[in-house]
């Protein structure tokens, strides 16, 4: 029997309106994030189809550079569907939301081009930031539901006034 694949911490940026908007505290090390979603954003890479799934570091924040930390995550995808936005010149479509299944858990990922371009069962890995998911969207956008409960075991407040957590998935037990 193998032992049990250990969870990993990632860091996640939470927009500063986000905690404004559902009025809540801001979160502190040690307190926990229920019916949290993560969202990938950033650009599919072009690697080894074979790949095993995970989210690996590929920047992490140095004192220079503390405002981003990138990630590769490679996944299976479960479902594709174009989204589109209004940035005052009425709505055009900005991209494709696609939900990935990861070591059998589900994250959300945004990309450019279609859904069409995102084929049910394919195997995908993408760069990328992650981010919380507004907590508005689950409802008025109808997303699949990925959310999950997360032990926060750092932070670090952005010059921008944006967060970023430092976040451990929290393993339930049946």
């Amino acid at each position: 029997m193998s032992p049990p694949i250990q969870p990993q911490s990632v860091w996640v940026r939470m927009h500063d309106w986000i905690l404004v908007e559902a009025e809540l505290p801001e979160p502190i090390t040690d307190s926990v994030l229920e019916g949290t979603g993560l969202r990938v954003r950033g650009a599919v890479e072009h690697g080894d189809p074979g790949a095993e799934e995970g989210i690996a570091p590929s920047h992490k924040p140095t004192d220079a550079d503390s405002q981003t930390v990138e990630y590769l995550v490679t996944g299976t995808v479960l479902e594709a569907n174009d989204f589109d936005s209004d940035q005052g010149a009425g709505s055009r479509h900005s991209g494709t939301d696609v939900v990935l299944t990861v070591n059998g858990s589900l994250i959300q990922a945004q990309l450019d081009g279609w859904a069409r371009d995102f084929t049910q069962g394919s195997h995908l890995s993408m760069r990328g930031e992650l981010f919380v998911i507004p907590y508005y969207e689950w409802d008025d956008f109808g997303l699949v539901d990925t959310r999950s409960t997360w032990k926060v075991e750092g932070t670090r407040r952005l010059p921008d006034g944006d967060v970023l957590l430092r976040l451990l998935p929290v393993l339930v037990s049946l």
